[in-house]
């Protein structure tokens, strides 16, 4: 007798997701990699004493936040809104040749990072290290994930990459995860999250926008509470004139870095359309205007469809579509982003990986995309250097194919 269609093909669906959950191989291939890289770096660092690394310190970014929280300390913030003279002070503190370096964040990220200032510089790496992995393995769990995916996430190139940079993407996108998989049960946690997210807001643009239509009406009022409470405690440590320094250098320097058509290897780090294109040869008011007609593109489809998905029975299925595609939504339509904030796209990766139904491509193709966008914090700078604009498609490509699919089921298809 033969079988209706409809259960052949959910016995294949069955069948390809229990192949998945023994054929995690190529993402765990890679994350071993990248983890024995790490291992290597931080090895040879141990055993040498030296803590220099391609010209930089071992860390690379986290010069900043740790001198920041060290002139925080001192009383005197003045020369993180002066380029010369702060790159004075990282030259007289490593070396004549050490390569300039510039603040970039709100004051109020300072008090969360004091006591960074009190210690040496490798300790105080290496705690920054540790606390912020801690931050994205408990936003991976407040997003649901246990065991073995668990372990690929905190793992991953997108993570291995925001620690040898010594970046605040983990510390942003553990938050974004906490407050996204929080804000129904534990409102007031997944506010603070929110607030501390603030440090770093072009990663969080939707977040608003996504409590606003699911009425979290207590997570949006501890946010905005948590972020009043930081920004005054900012006020008081490292006090006015961070703020008067940074709204008057900080924000005009940063906007030059955006607009700028001349910084070459900036956007060698950023998967955006707008870096990419010009990277390709295209002028900047053109390549930033593409950029933000994509946005606009993503932004009314993310909100059509989150505004359907309600029609979902499953409340995890309904949980992950939309967080999976508010993540890789905010990923692509974010002005500024690099490779080292991908770490927000590694759960789409692992859902997408683990049910065939989230992406609706052939099984090798889904696999290929996947991979692909697994390992873009490690590859996009050399392909981009070769003028191969992976980012960009990959994750716009993964965006489409998620919010069609997501779109799929909500018309009763699978």
């Amino acid at each position: 007798m033969t079988m209706p269609s409809h259960t052949h093909s959910r016995l294949a669906l069955l069948s390809e997701v229990e192949d998945n959950g023994r054929t995690i191989g190529p993402l765990a291939f890679a994350n071993i990699l990248v983890v024995i890289a790490l291992i290597a770096q931080w090895t040879y660092a141990a055993v040498t004493g030296d803590l220099h690394f391609r010209g930089h310190m071992i860390g690379l970014d986290f010069v900043n936040t740790w001198l920041g929280a060290k002139l925080a300390w001192a009383g005197d913030v003045a020369p993180l809104f002066d380029f010369n003279a702060y790159n004075a002070l990282l030259r007289d503190l490593f070396g004549a040749d050490f390569p300039a370096h510039m603040w970039s964040y709100p004051p109020h990220l300072l008090p969360l990072v004091a006591v960074f200032g009190t210690m040496p510089y490798a300790l105080a790496y290496a705690l920054w290290c540790f606390l912020t992995w801690l931050i994205a393995l408990a936003g991976g769990r407040a997003l649901g994930f246990r065991g073995v995916d668990l372990l690929l996430l905190l793992t991953s190139p997108a993570i291995a990459m925001n620690i040898i940079a010594g970046q605040t993407g983990a510390l942003a996108s553990g938050c974004l995860m906490l407050a996204l998989g929080l804000s129904a049960r534990r409102p007031l946690a997944a506010g603070l999250a929110a607030a501390v997210l603030t440090v770093k807001p072009q990663l969080g643009l939707l977040l608003p926008v996504e409590w606003l239509l699911r009425r979290r009406v207590p997570a949006i009022l501890a946010a905005m509470l948590g972020t009043v409470l930081l920004v005054g405690i900012s006020l008081i440590f490292p006090g006015l004139a961070a703020w008067q320094g940074f709204l008057d250098v900080t924000m005009p320097a940063m906007q030059t870095v955006m607009l700028s058509g001349d910084l070459t290897a900036a956007k060698l780090m950023q998967p955006n359309w707008s870096s990419a294109l010009q990277l390709l040869g295209l002028a900047r008011g053109l390549a930033v205007t593409v950029q933000w007609l994509v946005a606009l593109v993503f932004v009314a489809w993310w909100l059509r469809t989150s505004a359907r998905l309600g029609r979902i029975a499953d409340d995890g299925e309904r949980a992950r579509l939309r967080t999976a595609s508010l993540l890789i939504v905010s990923a692509l339509v974010t002005p500024y982003i690099h490779n080292y904030d991908l770490v927000l796209v590694v759960p789409v990766v692992l859902w997408a990986w683990r049910d065939p139904a989230v992406l609706a491509l052939p099984h090798r193709y889904r696999r290929l995309l996947l991979i692909l966008v697994w390992l873009l914090p490690w590859i996009m700078i050399p392909l981009h250097e070769a003028r191969i604009i992976l980012a960009p498609v990959a994750t716009t490509l993964l965006a489409a194919l998620l919010l069609r699919q997501a779109n799929r089921r909500l018309a009763g298809g699978r």
